[in-house]
């Protein structure tokens, strides 16, 4: 839904939604589905808030127009000391794995190489190694806006390897039957994802029923995470 606010509430918040990063957030007609969705809204029906979605056509712009004010969350977002200035953050709602996907057949040795491409998604962090890796070889990290396109050029082997979150890769490559593409068994990062406000449009206590929210929530949302989305 665009949003919601069938019940009293304290305040609505204007939450970044993504139209196409299955099983996660997507929308389908006039309305977002997907697991982080799901969550969202369990959460702040749980903590007494509304929510109404807006979209924005990259990660990276989203960030920005929650640094302008023009949005007050996001979801599933990583702390950094940068983002920190502008932003506050609530506890880990669910944790987030990044993966690298290869072609079979593609060697799987030292693949943090100038001889190679990696396809990623404009605006995610993938930790320490990989950012010195990027500062040290800029061409070698191809951003791109959503997962399609990610896994379109590695299909068209435009890109050696792609850099994607591990339910998001292996959901795209069972529904489209990517017999093609395989996954390398080491991640390249892992980390507690979390919900992102803009300090402009959030209070202390606020945040703080959030946190209580998805704490009392945790069992709801691992349900979720693993039989929502996840069935064999």
């Amino acid at each position: 839904m665009l949003s919601h606010t069938s019940f009293a509430c304290e305040q609505t918040f204007r939450v970044s939604a993504a139209d196409a990063w299955p099983p996660f957030s997507f929308k389908k007609g006039n309305d977002y589905q997907g697991i982080d969705i799901e969550i969202v809204e369990a959460v702040f029906s749980t903590a007494g808030y509304c929510w109404q979605y807006v979209s924005y056509p990259s990660s990276k712009r989203a960030l920005k127009e929650l640094e302008l004010g023009n949005v007050d969350m996001l979801f599933a977002a990583t702390k950094t000391d940068e983002r920190s200035k502008y932003a506050h953050f609530s506890v880990s709602y669910r944790d987030e794995e990044m993966m690298v996907f290869s072609l079979v057949g593609a060697k799987n040795v030292d693949y943090f190489s100038i001889k190679h491409l990696f396809g990623v998604s404009r605006g995610s962090v993938y930790g320490r190694d990989f950012e010195v890796f990027r500062t040290f070889c800029p061409d070698c990290v191809v951003n791109t806006n959503n997962v399609s396109e990610r896994f379109g050029m590695l299909r068209s082997k435009r890109v050696d390897y792609v850099i994607e979150e591990r339910i998001t890769g292996m959901n795209y490559i069972k529904t489209l039957g990517l017999d093609g593409i395989k996954l390398l068994p080491q991640p390249v990062h892992s980390e507690g994802l979390k919900f992102m406000f803009s300090k402009a449009h959030i209070k202390p206590e606020q945040l703080h029923k959030i946190d209580q929210a998805i704490r009392s929530n945790k069992e709801l949302i691992q349900s979720k995470i693993n039989s929502t989305y996840l069935k064999k």
